[in-house]
């Protein structure tokens, strides 16, 4: 199978899935699917180097049990809580992982550690405080005498046994951990529910609030409408009247127009007629005048003849 191939299969993280993958492709390298792998099981395989490994970020459980490991690099696994490299062999031989346990100092979450009938010899201060389980044991296929084979079988099976515990432990743990997920789930769906109702609640209010203002809105457009219709009526009135006020005002102002110019003539006439009384009043009084002296020299010419009588 092809790299390509691979990466086109329907992986699911968390399942047997991942063994498969780490058991068929033990040496497969830059594969984006060994970011998601939390838990592996690479025993009962031929390798010698594990070189998938810097790319499990997320590894928190590795076994690597009865292998020809030789080497194993765990620098890029910071997140690993339990590691078993227990009867790593090679050509029927045993204990080929050997050395010191300094390799893993960097690993502060390490819980669990196995490492039966392997000759790993030192490094024990390099060990984190965070452990809680630790095997290890003397070589298991250089026993010299029957009574040790059962006793390194008796401690192999206390150590499934504790294992299988471990794993039931882990199981109860999860299924716990799923039962508080399916609560909040449950917890949260009620919630949701809820708040759909309310959300509906608010709506239909909403609705019938938004129902009575639209017909507010139209019993109010109907009034103005009429308010309008009467307006324009009214306009059309004042407008008909304006217009027949202005042609009877037009009217009028010819009849003061014609009876100004009469008046203007009038008293054109008057003006003259008065420039003639005014010359005949002259006239008069020089008459009067005239008068005045005949009628005094006519007295005295009658007092003349009085005395003269």
């Amino acid at each position: 199978m092809s790299h390509k191939q691979i990466l086109d299969y329907d992986y699911i993280p968390g399942t047997s899935d991942e063994l498969n993958y780490v058991r068929e492709y033990p040496n497969l390298e830059k594969l984006e699917i060994f970011e998601y792998f939390e838990y592996i099981n690479n025993s009962n395989i031929s390798t010698t180097e594990l070189l998938y490994l810097d790319y499990c970020k997320n590894l928190k459980e590795l076994t690597c049990s009865r292998i020809n490991l030789t080497i194993l690099d765990l620098k890029q696994n910071n997140e690993l809580e339990r590691l078993n490299c227990y009867n790593n062999l090679t050509k029927g031989s045993y204990n080929q992982f050997y050395g010191s346990l300094k390799p893993l100092e960097n690993l502060s979450k390490l819980k669990e550690l196995n490492i039966s009938n392997t000759d790993i010899d030192s490094g024990l201060e390099f060990l984190s405080e965070s452990i809680e389980i630790f095997r290890c044991s003397t070589d298991y296929y250089k026993a010299k005498s029957y009574k040790q084979k059962l006793q390194y079988e008796s401690q192999e099976l206390k150590t499934q046994l504790m294992e299988l515990k471990q794993k039931k432990e882990d199981s109860d743990r999860n299924l716990l951990n799923l039962e508080m997920i399916a609560e909040i789930y449950y917890q949260y769906k009620l919630n949701l529910q809820e708040q759909l109702d309310q959300s509906e609640a608010r709506n239909q209010e909403l609705k019938l609030l938004s129902a009575k203002q639209i017909r507010e809105f139209a019993e109010k457009e109907s009034t103005f409408q009429i308010q309008i219709d009467f307006l324009q009526n009214e306009n059309h009135t004042l407008v008909g009247s304006l217009a027949i006020q202005l042609k009877q005002n037009k009217l009028t102002n010819k009849q003061v127009q014609s009876q100004i110019g009469k008046l203007k003539k009038d008293k054109l006439e008057l003006q003259e007629k008065l420039i003639k009384s005014a010359a005949c009043i002259q006239k008069l009084k020089s008459q009067k005048a005239n008068l005045i002296k005949q009628k005094d020299s006519l007295e005295d010419k009658l007092n003349q003849s009085q005395t003269t009588y």
